[in-house]
């Protein structure tokens, strides 16, 4: 006759990824019983019954002094542009509001790629945002991509994507959404969106 034994299941709600990582709360326990082989996807590492079954590391975010140290935007880079284009005409003001206009497109293919493990749409799409977010001086928001940029490159998610990531898409893309959103709000207060017909 088989041994019945009860287990003690935990489910976990992630919430949204804050700057040092991501926080977990506990939100319901329950009892498994009356099975004497329960089917379990995952089992925390104190109540696992084998060293088989265990927990996966989460991503985190990296250590963001250096980034709470940036700028949002530093508006300089667009007045040196404008200097060097001799700017009389507003190009500027368009260079900026295309870059705002391309935004939520960006983050959203970067959502995809990262969500349907799509590794090279990921790197091509944050080496993008790095790119475009440089060139209007927006640092915070580029060193984000960065960051990603790195962990894309890492040996730890190329050796294993269909888990890295996700793990990357719940570390990274609710504070880049943050941060873009911030970053378009500088912009548009300094360079309004020019009128077109």
């Amino acid at each position: 006759m088989a041994l019945h034994t009860q287990y003690f299941a935990l489910i976990l709600r992630p919430k949204a990824p804050a700057p040092s990582g991501i926080s977990i709360t506990l939100f319901e326990t329950f009892v498994l019983k009356s099975h004497p082989y329960p089917k379990a996807v995952r089992m925390t590492p104190m109540t696992s019954p084998s060293h088989e079954f265990t927990t996966r590391p989460v991503r985190t975010l990296p250590a963001q002094t250096a980034q709470a140290e940036r700028p949002l935007v530093d508006h300089l880079v667009l007045e040196r542009l404008r200097e060097e284009l001799e700017d009389d005409r507003g190009y500027t003001r368009v260079f900026v509001a295309d870059f705002v206009r391309c935004l939520p497109g960006r983050i959203e293919r970067l959502r995809h790629a990262l969500t349907t493990g799509d590794w090279a749409g990921s790197f091509d799409t944050v080496l993008s945002l790095k790119t475009s977010s440089q060139m209007v001086g927006a640092e915070q928001l580029a060193s984000l991509a960065a960051d990603l940029e790195a962990e894309l490159r890492s040996d730890a998610t190329t050796a294993n994507l269909p888990d890295a990531l996700p793990q990357l898409a719940a570390a990274f893309l609710a504070p880049i959404l943050r941060c873009s959103t911030r970053t378009r709000d500088s912009l548009a207060s300094r360079y309004p969106v020019p009128f077109r017909r």
